[in-house]
């Protein structure tokens, strides 16, 4: 008896004959036993949820680029570049099935709504290239840190999104804006670009080291030395890109490279 152990995933989203986005991602298929040990006691669905923290207040909408509360996923910042992750349990976007971690497609919006926070002025998403590192966990604070990063091209700003639990490092991510006049409406399609990094690079190397795990093993994901140092493992971490095609939340898996 065969089952799925693991799928490559990549979709094209056309409007009008037109292609407005494109996402790629790269899933496993841990079979039953196997979750169990790698959870522990978070496999226990009930308890999980039981633990989970209470919300703390959100950030304004108009921050993050969102126009109701009830999908904003950060909460105001309590030092600068740095926000709570809020983990609305009831969103029926971003939890449409019960889980016993954050979703992934949770810590995209997050990663999306903070990129918007670092910009601090009218801009449309372009792309992400994101790493999933490790679960993170409902039952403990989730800091979204964000830094500045290099941008390639004018009008374009790039920024280095972390997300730190525990001190280590479960997720990172650079998001792609472009600036948009405030006079003007956002657009519902950016124009083309290429890759926001060449091909095979790796983002900023880190090294986080797991809290338990055997021998103390280590994972990696993409934040600045400054939060976890590890060199970035492909194979160890999942890694995702993807573009957004104008829906509010998109859906994945690790990894995953998402351009518009």
């Amino acid at each position: 008896m065969s089952r799925l152990a693991c799928m490559l995933m990549k979709v094209d989203v056309i409007r009008d004959g037109i292609r407005v986005g494109t996402a790629q991602t790269r899933v496993a298929n841990t079979a039953p036993a196997l979750y169990q040990r790698l959870r522990g006691p978070y496999a226990d669905l009930d308890a999980s949820i039981a633990r989970a923290l209470p919300l703390p207040p959100p950030a304004a909408p108009a921050q993050v680029a969102r126009e109701n509360f009830a999908d904003v996923v950060l909460s105001p910042p309590d030092s600068p570049r740095r926000h709570q992750l809020r983990v609305g349990l009831g969103h029926p976007v971003l939890f449409d099935h019960p889980v016993d971690h954050a979703p992934g497609m949770l810590l995209l919006e997050a990663a999306r709504q903070a990129g918007h926070t670092a910009v601090q002025q009218p801009a449309a998403m372009l792309s992400m290239d994101v790493v999933f590192a490790r679960y993170a966990e409902l039952d403990t604070p989730c800091w979204i840190h964000t830094d500045p990063f290099p941008t390639d091209q004018p009008g374009r700003h790039r920024v280095l999104v972390t997300a730190v639990q525990n001190d280590v490092c479960v997720f990172s991510g650079i998001i792609t804006l472009l600036s948009v006049p405030q006079d003007r409406p956002l657009p519902a399609r950016c124009p083309p670009h290429g890759p926001h990094r060449p091909a095979g690079r790796a983002p900023p190397a880190c090294t986080a080291r797991t809290a338990g795990g055997a021998g103390g093993r280590r994972a990696g994901c993409g934040g600045p030395p400054a939060r976890c140092r590890r060199t970035w493992r492909p194979r160890a971490a999942s890694r995702r890109s993807w573009r957004p095609a104008g829906a509010p939340y998109g859906r994945g898996s690790s990894p995953t490279r998402w351009r518009r």
